[in-house]
C-alpha cells in the first residue's frame, strides 16, 4: 500500500547521511593520499637507484638489479602492513636495502681499481707486468664482482720475480760477527787498577750494509730481480712501517752506543729503484738487529795504572836511596870501599834482619887474607869471628838460610832445578867485604847479573834464562875472573 510522501516504513527509519557521506570520503581520500605517498616513495626509491647504479661495471646489473629488487619488494611488504609492521620486518628491510648498495659500492671500487691497473701497466717500463695483463683487465670487467677473486690480482697480471743469491748479499752485507768491548766507565770489583767493559756481538754498520748491497747489485746483470723482488713483496704502508722501525732502531740510544751515528743513505736511495731497494733491504736488516750482551769482563785502566807506576817509583826511589845511604855510611864505617851501585842488590839481602853463622868446621870455609876464621853474615857484609869485615874468601851458605829473593833469582836463572823444593847450599864469594859472586852446582851468578836480572825482570822471556840473553858468556868470564883475582 503506498504511503505518498513517506517511508515504507514510516518516518521512524528516516536517518540523514550527511555526516556518514563526510566520513567516507575523508577515509577514501585519505586512502588514497596514502597510495599517492606509497607511490612517491617508490619512485624515490627507484630514482635513488637509478642514480647508485650510474658507474657500476656491466657485469654486475643482473646482481645489483636483483638486490634492489629484494629490497623494494620488502619496502611493499612493510608498507603494506603498516601499523602491524614489527621491529624484526623493518631490521630486515634494512638488511636488504644495506646488500644492494653494498653491491653497488663493491662494483664501482672494482670497475675503478681495475682502471688503476690499467694505468699502470701502461706507464710500466719496468717489465713488471705480464704481457697478457691488459686482457687480464677485459676478462675483469666481463665478470661479476661477486665471483672476482680480487687477492688474487697481483699474482696474474705481474711476474713473480725472485733474486736467488738474496739470502747469501743479506749474510754477507751483515758481515763477520765479532766481540766488541765497550768501556762503562765504572771501577771494576777486581780492583781500583781496573774498569769493568761490556763485551757484545757487534756487525757492520748501516752504512756499511748498504754500501755492500749497492755495490755488489749495481754490477749484477740481475740486479733488476733484485729490484722487484725488494720493492714489489712490500705495500706502501709495511714501507712505512719498516722505515719507521729502522728510524727507532738507529736512533736506540744502545744501538748508537755499539754503532755509533748512523749516516743518510745517499740520494742514489732515493732517485733510483735500485738504490730504493737496496735501502729497503737495508732497513730490513738493522731493524731485526738484536744487541746482545755477551759478559763483562775487566780492563786494566791505563792512567790510574800509570798513576800507581808513578806512585811505586818514586817511593822505590826514596827507599833506594835511603838504602844506598846506609849502605855507604856502614862501609865507610868498617873501613871499606865505598860501593857505587846506584840501586840495592837482594845479595845485600844476606843476613839482613837476622844474621848467618859460619860454622867453623868442614871445610866449608876459606879466608885469603889473613887467615881469620869467618864468623858470620850480617846485612850482606861478610864478617871474622873477631867482628872485622873479610876482605876477601869464599864461604859456603845453606839453602834453607837465603833470602827468598835471592833464590828467586837463582831460579830463574835456572842454576838449579826449580822443581826442587829447596835451594842448595851455594858458596858466596867475597870481595872489598861484599858478595860478588854465589857459585852453584848448575853455575855461578855474579853481582852485576843481579842487578841485571832486577832491571830487567819483566822483560824476561819464559822459558829463556836472563842471564844467558843479556850477559854473554864471554863477558860472564870477564867479570869471575874480576871477582876472583
Amino acid at each position: 500500500m503506498p504511503y505518498a510522501g513517506g517511508s515504507p516504513y514510516g518516518d521512524i527509519f528516516r536517518i540523514p547521511t550527511t555526516t556518514i557521506d563526510n566520513i567516507a570520503n575523508r577515509l577514501y581520500a585519505e586512502g588514497r593520499q596514502r597510495d599517492a605517498q606509497k607511490q612517491q616513495d617508490l619512485k624515490t626509491l627507484d630514482d635513488d637507484f637509478g642514480k647508485n647504479i650510474a658507474g657500476i661495471k656491466s657485469a654486475d646489473v643482473n646482481d645489483v638489479t636483483a638486490a634492489y629488487n629484494d629490497f623494494k619488494q620488502a619496502s611493499i611488504a612493510l608498507q603494506k602492513k603498516g601499523n602491524k609492521a614489527t621491529p624484526q620486518d623493518q631490521m630486515e628491510v634494512m638488511l636488504k636495502r644495506a646488500n644492494a648498495y653494498e653491491a653497488i659500492g663493491k662494483s664501482k671500487e672494482d670497475k675503478e681499481r681495475i682502471k688503476q691497473y690499467g694505468l699502470t701497466i701502461k706507464s710500466d717500463n719496468k717489465g713488471r707486468y705480464k704481457t697478457d695483463a691488459a686482457q687480464k683487465l677485459t676478462q675483469w670487467l666481463n665478470t661479476p664482482t661477486s665471483k672476482r677473486d680480487v687477492d688474487a690480482d697481483q699474482s696474474e697480471i705481474k711476474f713473480a720475480y725472485s733474486y736467488p743469491n738474496l739470502a747469501k748479499l743479506t749474510t754477507d752485507a751483515l758481515g763477520k760477527k765479532t766481540e766488541y768491548k765497550m768501556p762503562t766507565g765504572k771501577p771494576s770489583a777486581k780492583g781500583d787498577l781496573y774498569d769493568d767493559e761490556e763485551v757484545y756481538n757487534k756487525f757492520n754498520s748501516a752504512n756499511q750494509i748498504f754500501d755492500h748491497i749497492f755495490n755488489t747489485v749495481a754490477t749484477d746483470p740481475n740486479n733488476n730481480a733484485f729490484t722487484l723482488t725488494v720493492m714489489d713483496n712490500m705495500t706502501d704502508v709495511e714501507k712505512d712501517a719498516l722505515k719507521t722501525k729502522y728510524f727507532a732502531k738507529i736512533n736506540d740510544p744502545a744501538f748508537k752506543k755499539l754503532y755509533g751515528d748512523t749516516l743518510p743513505f745517499p740520494e742514489s736511495a732515493s732517485k733510483t729503484d735500485l738504490g730504493e731497494a737496496a735501502a729497503l733491504a737495508t732497513m730490513g736488516i738493522v731493524a731485526n738487529l738484536s744487541i746482545d750482551k755477551l759478559r763483562t769482563d775487566s780492563k786494566v785502566n791505563a792512567n790510574r795504572n800509570m798513576d800507581a807506576k808513578f806512585a811505586q817509583q818514586e817511593k822505590m826511589a826514596t827507599t833506594n836511596d835511603f838504602y844506598i845511604r846506609r849502605r855507604n855510611e856502614q862501609r865507610a864505617a868498617l873501613g871499606l870501599i865505598a860501593n857505587n851501585e846506584t840501586q840495592y842488590n837482594t845479595m845485600d839481602l844476606t843476613g839482613d834482619g837476622q844474621d848467618i853463622e859460619i860454622p867453623a868446621t868442614g871445610g866449608v870455609w876459606s879466608n885469603l887474607t889473613s887467615g881469620k876464621k869467618p864468623g858470620k853474615i850480617s846485612g850482606g857484609v861478610v864478617y871474622n869471628s873477631d867482628g872485622t869485615p873479610m876482605e876477601s874468601g869464599e864461604v859456603e851458605i845453606k839453602g834453607n838460610k837465603l833470602p827468598a829473593l835471592v833464590v828467586a833469582v837463582l831460579r830463574h836463572a835456572k842454576v838449579f832445578d826449580s822443581r826442587m823444593p829447596q835451594a842448595p847450599n851455594v858458596k858466596a864469594v867475597i870481595k872489598n867485604g861484599e858478595i860478588k859472586m854465589f857459585k852453584t852446582p848448575g853455575g855461578d851468578v855474579s853481582r852485576e847479573q843481579m842487578l841485571e836480572f832486577q832491571t830487567n825482570y819483566s822483560k824476561e822471556r819464559k822459558g829463556e834464562s836472563l842471564f844467558k840473553s843479556k850477559t854473554p858468556a864471554k863477558k860472564q868470564e870477564g867479570i869471575k875472573k874480576a871477582i876472583l883475582d
